[in-house]
């Protein structure tokens, strides 16, 4: 360490410069120094003009024998040397130009950097970074923005069916739904033709659970009315959605979308409509009274408890009135579906309660349930309708369930094709609609044709049935591929597998069986090819009444069934529902045992049958038909030593 009479002392330092000419404490010293002054020797050597203001402006360029100063002022008004080399001068310019400066480093003079912050970010050159990331910030939300919007577009247009029904119908209603009252007309007879859909929902005409569709064809002329009642299921191409159940087209865009879709596949010009709470109208007007053929009993559609209804006479409050067109709406599993014609006796009903003894009652009746409904028709025109219909003799009201075939879709959801062929004959019109198979699938199908008994040329024949099938429009159903030999010539029962899916191959597969009449279809939507294949079985040609064949059975069949998807008790359940079924007049199989398959991964229910017999066969198909699921194969390895076995799968679960 230095001594300490050796340290610098500014203070003492600076007061001996004082004295020295040449040194000067501030910038002013320069000009106007007390003991001598550059400025003076300079401004005696070159003298400034008299018209520049003294002490202003300083002069950096002098003649001096005919040449320029070297020197000119810096932006601080120091002289420098000037730069003459063009490509430096370009250089510093290109550096002048650059996005960062030296001054970008420094901070401002009104800048307070806290405490215990870098001070780096609160430099220019942090300002400019964090300005740059800001309008980055700016154009990806621009971006992001205009997709949300785009997005919101496409979202109200395809929500305008649906928006509409919902929100828009709540506020605008016709003019049979609001609060005016509805008086009388003069002419309580309907004198025009009517072609109209009605519809029933449970309670809620906003978000309607629809159970039953009704087209309804007034004939002014010979006063009939023709009623078509059409499963709810039925599978439909609703415009805007595809390929749905009838029902689902309400929900999607109201009334008015279920008259598109209506007209697109039965072919009718319907322009009316009307849809009734079923269950509020019902209780508003005191309950109905329905009159029935034979005693049936249905479900509570609120609780699922059983409602028992006698033949005869039986007063239907509203859940009991909902029940019944539930049961009767094609989507139960164990109700025949040509059993929606039954649906009618609500509506009849319906009509001749609000219908009442008199014109007065009619009137009363009708705006009492005015908000209980939804129309286009005119006050004038519901008035006549339901006069006039509640009126007309048995004969001049007649229904007619429509001709449907039942699709079993993945899950065990069925569904129905609908068959319009015998309109035009029903309603005296032309029809211009096609069945939904056609609709969806208005495509050649490829064919595949296996023999799976062994007999020369059986495929090649089975094949013919098929060649020349068309839709309307000419264009051929099927393309026939090579008919082949099946994996072996066991097949007792013909197979009809379809590759894809596509729900239009599965009513494609039902037409086939119906040209057949045999077969069991399965559905294998793994295929790498988008086909149907036809595997001929021995009981191709030898279609009867196959209860005819089981009743010659010597002896009731063993057979055991297999729990095949782990569910506790589902083998003695099917157990129960076969023997009940089967064995109601002379028995037919006897279960033997029930027990776990080897695994409880079959998706499908099996059936398979060990002795290569007409009689055999006969019996797998009667347990199929019973257990509503189920493909029959043919086996040579027989564990249990049993005449058949069952596998269950989830397939059965599912009903």
């Amino acid at each position: 360490m230095a001594p300490e009479d050796n340290k610098f002392d500014d203070e003492e330092y600076f007061s001996k410069k004082k004295e020295d000419k040449y040194f000067f404490k501030n910038e002013d010293d320069y000009f106007n120094g007390d003991k001598y002054s550059r400025y003076e020797e300079n401004k005696n050597k070159y003298p400034q003009s008299e018209d520049e203001d003294e002490g202003k402006n300083f002069r950096h360029e002098q003649d001096i024998g005919g040449k320029s100063s070297p020197y000119e002022k810096d932006e601080n008004g120091f002289e420098e040397e000037k730069d003459d080399e063009p490509d430096i001068k370009k250089y510093k310019d290109r550096l002048a130009d650059d996005f960062f400066k030296d001054e970008d480093f420094d901070y401002g003079d009104n800048e307070d950097v806290p405490s215990g912050e870098d001070p780096g970010d609160y430099s220019t050159r942090t300002k400019r970074v964090k300005q740059k990331r800001k309008r980055r910030k700016i154009i990806t939300s621009s971006i992001l923005i205009i997709i949300l919007v785009a997005a919101a577009a496409a979202g109200v247009f395809f929500g305008y069916k649906f928006i509409k029904n919902k929100l828009i119908n709540s506020s605008v209603q016709t003019e049979t739904t609001t609060a005016q009252t509805i008086n009388i007309p003069s002419n309580l007879q309907l004198n025009e033709d009517v072609s109209m859909v009605v519809a029933g929902a449970r309670e809620n005409l906003l978000e309607p659970d629809i159970n039953f569709i009704f087209y309804l064809r007034f004939d002014s002329k010979n006063s009939k009315l023709s009623t078509l009642t059409i499963p709810v299921k039925t599978l439909m191409d609703i415009p805007g959605f595809g390929l749905e159940s009838a029902d689902k087209a309400v929900g999607y865009g109201g009334m008015d979308l279920l008259i598109l879709t209506l007209k697109k596949a039965l072919g009718m010009d319907i322009n009316k409509y009307i849809i009734f709470n079923v269950k509020d109208i019902t209780d508003k007007l005191g309950g109905i009274t329905v009159n029935l053929d034979q005693a049936v009993t249905i479900k509570n559609f609120e609780n699922e408890s059983p409602i028992e209804l006698k033949a005869g006479e039986n007063n239907l409050d509203g859940v009991k009135a909902v029940s019944y067109l539930k049961y009767f709406s094609g989507a139960q599993k164990d109700v025949p579906v040509n059993l929606t014609s039954n649906q009618k006796k609500i509506f009849d009903s319906l009509f001749l309660k609000l219908a009442g003894a008199s014109d007065k009652d009619l009137e009363k009746n009708l705006n009492s349930i005015k908000n209980l409904y939804e129309t286009n028709l005119t006050g004038t025109e519901i008035y006549q309708l339901i006069s006039t219909v509640s009126k007309l003799k048995a004969e001049n009201n007649v229904v007619y369930p429509m001709d449907v075939t039942s699709v079993t879709l993945e899950g065990g959801n069925v569904f129905f094709v609908p068959d319009i062929s015998k309109l035009s004959q029903i309603f005296n019109i032309t029809t211009t609609a096609t069945t939904a198979s056609t609709q969806l699938n208005k495509v050649t199908v490829d064919l595949q044709i296996l023999n799976g008994v062994g007999t020369p040329g059986i495929a090649g024949k089975v094949g013919a049935l098929f060649k020349d099938l068309k839709y309307d429009d000419g264009t051929a159903k099927f393309s026939l591929l090579q008919a082949k030999d099946a994996d072996n010539y066991n097949y007792t029962a013909t197979q009809i597998i379809v590759n894809s899916k596509d729900p239009g191959y599965m009513a494609i597969a039902e037409e086939i069986k119906n040209i057949l009449k045999v077969g069991s279809i399965t559905k294998n939507e793994e295929a790498p090819a988008q086909n149907i294949v036809i595997i001929v079985g021995s009981d191709y040609g030898k279609a009867g009444d196959t209860t005819q064949t089981t009743q010659q059975a010597v002896s009731p069949v063993k057979i055991n069934i297999l729990n095949g998807v782990g569910v506790e008790g589902i083998a003695k359940k099917a157990k129960k529902q076969l023997e009940d079924k089967l064995n109601t007049e002379t028995k037919v199989i006897e279960v033997i045992e029930t027990k776990n398959a080897a695994n409880f991964n079959y998706k499908q229910t099996e059936i398979l049958f060990f002795q290569n017999t007409d009689e055999m066969n006969a019996i797998a198909q009667q347990i199929q038909k019973a257990l509503g699921v189920g493909v029959i194969k043919y086996s040579d390895k027989n564990p249990d030593n049993v005449g058949i076995s069952v596998i269950l799968g989830k397939d059965y679960t599912a009903k």
